[in-house]
């Protein structure tokens, strides 16, 4: 790993449907512990004629029921945030100078959705007016998510680096590499980053329902919608160092490559964007083949056929490598699934269990947009 580009990992924070700590989280996963629940029709989501069976998903029941949209979003991130200044020590004022990057869902499926709708109902011109789809929440996000998980929280961040994005799976890399460059130039001395999404929305539950990508009793190929926000802490060592806290793992530059391919183009995923990715981090590593994949395998066929056509293009080593998959614990945990992955690497490390020292992490978006990167321990 080439010391010079690294950014340390201090800190994790999560709530999921196994927990409301990243501790919690991670050893209930460890165990093969499932908070798997059976959707209810008419009150979770409504059938969809055609797409018969019952859905099971991984809402947090205690948490979200009851809010949707923005509301679901902060309400999830409060109890990650709190989390994370527990595990990290992180005082008010160390929050004040800290800067705070989210990763939030890119709307494929509720786009896909609307576009689907409007080719059956119209022909498709150039003057069509855009589809609003998941523009509307994104607006929202952009105007009110952190004047509102501040009020909450009663907490404070830099008042010029806190913001969402809009990457979906493998956007959280792009928000990686934003903290990375605020944190080198030394514009900050640390930064949150992390990942926000629900798939159990009754938005994006529709959305999923209606395009028939959801696992059923009946439609045992397909994914089952979770909903989980984590958060990493990540600092300098000599930032780490002044405050006391020790950095846990360090953090590579992701690569990230796109296609045009995209889940419903109506093309087979050809892997080898995804494959270039992950060739390009192992090139990085000089070499070095991971011990640990993790992935975002989520039950859906065509990312099953994009890993399987990835691999025959990628080394041997890593066609042997052990591979890890956050949707067995937690189902489809969309722009979230980034961060949870490093929080399941880290608490790994720390624990023993990981039987190895680092872990290669690779991200695919329905969307087409892929990204890969490489998380090592401190010993």
């Amino acid at each position: 790993m080439r010391t010079t580009s690294v950014i340390g990992v201090s800190g994790l924070g999560m709530v999921s449907s196994l927990g409301h700590s990243v501790v919690s989280s991670c050893a209930a996963a460890r165990a093969g512990i499932l908070r798997a629940f059976e959707l209810k029709d008419g009150e979770d989501y409504n059938h969809v004629p055609g797409h018969e069976g019952t859905v099971t998903a991984h809402p947090i029941r205690h948490l979200t029921e009851g809010f949707s949209g923005l509301g679901r979003l902060v309400r999830l991130t409060l109890p990650s945030l709190e989390d994370l200044r527990n595990y990290s020590r992180l005082s008010h004022a160390d929050l004040q100078t800290a800067g705070i990057l989210l990763n939030l869902s890119d709307g494929y499926f509720v786009n896909a959705l609307l576009q689907r709708e409007a080719d059956d109902t119209r022909a498709p011109t150039h003057d069509d007016e855009p589809i609003e789809g998941h523009a509307l929440l994104q607006d929202e996000c952009e105007r009110l998510f952190f004047p509102r998980l501040c009020e909450l929280a009663k907490v404070h961040f830099h008042p010029r680096y806190q913001k969402v994005f809009f990457g979906g799976s493998a956007g959280f890399a792009s928000v990686l590499k934003i903290a990375f460059e605020l944190l080198r130039t030394r514009r900050l001395e640390r930064c949150i980053v992390g990942g926000v999404d629900s798939l159990v929305d009754p938005q994006a539950l529709h959305a999923l329902a209606e395009l028939g990508v959801l696992k059923t009793s009946n439609h045992p190929v397909g994914l089952m919608p979770g909903e989980v926000a984590a958060l990493l802490l990540l600092e300098r060592r000599d930032a780490a160092s002044k405050r006391g806290a020790q950095i846990q793992a360090l953090l590579e530059d992701p690569g990230m490559e796109s296609e045009d391919i995209h889940r419903f183009s109506g093309k087979p995923p050809q892997g080898a964007p995804l494959a270039k990715t992950i060739s390009h981090t192992l090139l990085e590593m000089e070499g070095h083949s991971p011990g640990l994949l993790i992935g975002n395998l989520n039950g859906d066929d065509w990312k099953a056929q994009e890993w399987g056509n990835a691999l025959i293009r990628l080394p041997r080593s890593i066609r042997d490598t052990r591979l890890w998959l956050p949707a067995l614990a937690w189902g489809d945990t969309g722009a979230a699934v980034g961060a949870v992955s490093v929080c399941m690497a880290v608490r790994a490390f720390e624990r023993g269990y990981a039987g190895t020292t680092d872990a290669l992490i690779w991200l695919s978006s329905e969307s087409g947009a892929k990204s890969a990167f490489h998380l090592q321990r401190v010993a």
